[in-house]
Formats: structure tokens, C-alpha cells, sequence
């Protein structure tokens, strides 16, 4: 087989995704730094995995074509890295040195060769089998659920359960859940009744693939079983493995009896926040205080060593419900986050008492998503 791309800028695109998920590190098989690039009637695709996580992109630009079939294992940094450094707009080939463990890339006089490996020892990489469901969302608007409350997952938790994005269906709308135990935040979106109930506990580093993206397509299909999940662009499939452990019970996390509610000015709360919490920058666990009076509140540093420096300023604000009689402590990072992940002109705090999490909502004649930030000891 070879493979001919017009421009540099084609193949780029074509292998990027691929390259950048192929590593051993996870599994320890050395096969996985490599990419698994296919030829079969006339259609390309090239695949990367890491052991968890797998890439396919299926070529669908006419910039690229291939002539004849076969398979073929390249180094997948190496390819990744030349392909980069080649001049734009100029065609570029990439065809097995017959009886060598080689590939040459040729882009006007460059020739590279790069290191491959027999198409047999690169791992199968497992299409998803016994599909429980399989779905259709919007593409930008999953992609925003996604990115949206990722920042309140866990990272590398002994809980592993935490450390993820939980996404489950009900009464048609698709929720993604995401907490590192001091924080949590739900989104959603509708979906439709058409779709069953489910569960699947996507790992972190899966769903941070989400960000990165900027596929075309207007529509992801979702697929899954009890141990991988598939997201498939129409020309990129993505993979992943599923965290096997149950995600915290939801619907028990929020309060019941909210007593209390402050509504905000979202820029405002930010600015204010982000003046404070300068003081705070070499605090591992920064605090800050919330003092309700009449219809001002009062956001104040809290400092172990006040020779340090002591930070406060007042935010007006609009507060309904129960007075609030109680100084209530806040991690300001916690809250900083989950201001930024709030597109709406105004926001509410709701407040049960001094010892339970408070609930950020945007304020809005649809709510689609909810933050619960745990107080902390002042």
C-alpha cells in the first residue's frame, strides 16, 4: 500500500488524533506506540490506542487517496513529529520498505524513515460487542455538557468511582454528573423519551478527549456495553473503557429543605472573588467566609497568619427565604469554577445552614445545570 496526501495540512489532520492516543504507558506493550494505518478497497483509516482508549479515523477527504491494500505499523511520535515539521501545501507519501522494518515519508527531496513493526504484533483493538443501546445526540451540545463539568471530577481519588464523569438518562434527558468529593456539578440535556435508561461511568481522562475535539459533524452516536462505551463522529471513532464502580446516589446529595437564597451578579461575584482570593494564592486550602446583612454580602479571607494580609469586600445582592444568621465557609477556588462554567447573567446560592453544601444555579427560565460546593471549617 501507499499512501499519498496532497498537502501536508491533510495528513496532519488524517493522523493527529491517532498519534497523540498511541502510548505504552498504561499497559506497558511497547506495540502501542505505534499506529495501525489500513488499507481495504480503496478506504484509509488509522487507529491509536493506549490500551484504554482507542482512536479510528476513517479518511474522507479526497486530499488523501491510497493505492492498494495492506496494513501498516508506524511509530507513532516519529510520524506525528515529521508530519509537523514538513513544509504546508506540499504532497507528501508514505510507503513500507519491502523487506526492512521501515516506512518512508517523502515530501519533495526529505525522505524519513520511520521505524514500524510487524501488523501481527500490534494489539487488536476491540470494536464494542453486545451493545446494550446505541443513540444519536447533538455534537457541540454534548460536547458542552461534557466540558462543563468536568473541572469537578477527580483526578487520582482512591475512590475510583470519583474519578470520572458519570453521565445516566432519565425521563429523557441525558445528566452528566462529575465530583471530586468537595464538589459536585450536574448537567443536562434533552434527548428525547425514545432513549433507555443507562449508566456509564466515563474515566477522566477519556472525557478530557472532548475538549481537544473540533469534528464537523453535527451529530455523535453513542454506543455502549457494560465495560466500553464508543463515540462516533461519522469519519472519528473514539472508544474508551468504563470505570467499573458505582457512582454516588445523586438525587441524595443535593438538600431536600432549601431555607435560605441569594441571588448575584455572576461578573460582579467573579470580580469580587478573584480580588479576594489573590491573598489566598499560597494557601493549599484557601478559605473565604460569606456574611449576609440587609441586601449586601460580605466575602472575607481566612487566614491562619494575619500578618499575611486580610482581604474582604462587599457584593450587593438580592437574598429571599430565612435570614441567614450564620458566616458560611467556602473554598473560593470551588466557587470560582463553577461561577466560570455559568454562562447567565445572574446566578443563586441556596443555603440550608452552616454545616451543609450550598447549591450554584444559573438563573434562567430553563436550568440545566446545578453545583453543590461543601462548606468548609472557618
Amino acid at each position: 500500500m501507499e499512501l499519498i496526501s496532497n498537502s501536508q495540512q491533510a495528513l496532519l489532520q488524517f493522523v493527529g488524533h491517532a498519534c497523540n492516543n498511541a502510548d505504552s504507558r498504561q499497559t506497558g506493550i511497547s506495540s502501542f506506540d505505534f499506529v495501525l494505518l489500513e488499507a481495504n478497497n480503496g478506504q484509509l483509516q488509522i487507529t491509536g490506542s493506549n490500551g484504554n482508549q482507542s482512536f479510528t479515523r476513517i479518511c474522507a477527504t479526497d486530499e488523501i487517496q491510497v493505492t492498494g491494500n495492506g496494513s501498516l505499523c508506524v511509530d507513532a511520535v516519529k510520524l506525528f513529529q515529521a508530519t509537523r515539521a514538513l513544509p504546508k501545501n506540499t504532497q507528501v507519501k508514505i510507503k513500507a520498505v519491502q523487506g526492512k522494518n521501515r516506512a518512508v515519508l517523502s515530501c519533495g527531496k526529505s525522505r524519513l524513515q520511520l521505524k514500524t513493526i510487524p501488523v501481527n504484533e500490534y494489539p487488536t483493538v476491540d470494536i464494542i460487542k453486545d451493545v446494550e443501546s446505541t443513540f444519536s445526540v447533538p455534537a457541540k451540545e454534548f460536547m458542552s455538557l461534557i466540558s462543563n463539568v468536568l473541572y469537578a471530577s477527580g483526578r487520582n481519588d482512591v475512590r475510583h468511582y470519583l474519578n470520572g464523569v458519570y453521565l445516566n438518562v432519565n425521563r429523557g434527558a441525558l445528566f452528566a454528573n462529575a465530583s471530586d468529593g468537595h464538589r459536585l456539578c450536574v448537567n443536562k440535556m434533552q434527548v428525547g423519551e425514545a432513549v433507555n435508561k443507562m449508566g456509564l461511568l466515563l474515566p477522566y481522562n477519556s472525557m478530557t478527549v472532548f475538549t481537544r475535539l473540533n469534528e464537523s459533524a453535527e451529530e455523535i452516536t453513542i454506543a455502549y456495553n457494560g465495560s466500553r462505551a464508543e463515540f462516533n463522529w461519522g469519519g472519528l471513532v473514539y472508544r474508551t473503557a468504563l470505570i467499573d464502580a458505582k457512582f454516588p446516589e445523586i438525587s441524595k446529595m443535593f438538600p431536600k429543605e432549601i431555607k435560605s437564597k441569594i441571588k448575584f451578579d455572576r461578573i460582579q461575584l467573579l470580580e469580587v472573588l478573584n480580588r479576594v482570593s489573590v491573598l489566598l494564592t499560597e494557601d493549599k486550602f484557601p478559605k473565604i467566609k460569606l456574611t449576609a446583612s440587609d441586601s449586601n454580602i460580605k466575602l472575607q479571607t481566612v487566614i491562619e497568619n494575619e500578618e499575611d494580609g486580610l482581604g474582604e469586600d462587599i457584593i450587593s445582592a438580592q437574598i429571599s427565604g430565612e435570614p441567614i444568621t450564620y458566616d458560611f465557609g467556602i473554598n473560593p477556588k470551588y466557587l470560582i469554577d463553577a461561577l466560570s462554567h455559568i454562562y447567565t447573567e445572574h446566578v443563586t446560592m441556596e443555603f440550608t445552614e452552616a454545616n451543609a453544601s450550598c447549591c450554584v444555579s444559573p438563573v434562567g427560565k430553563v436550568v440545566t445545570s446545578k453545583s453543590l460546593i461543601m462548606p468548609v471549617r472557618i
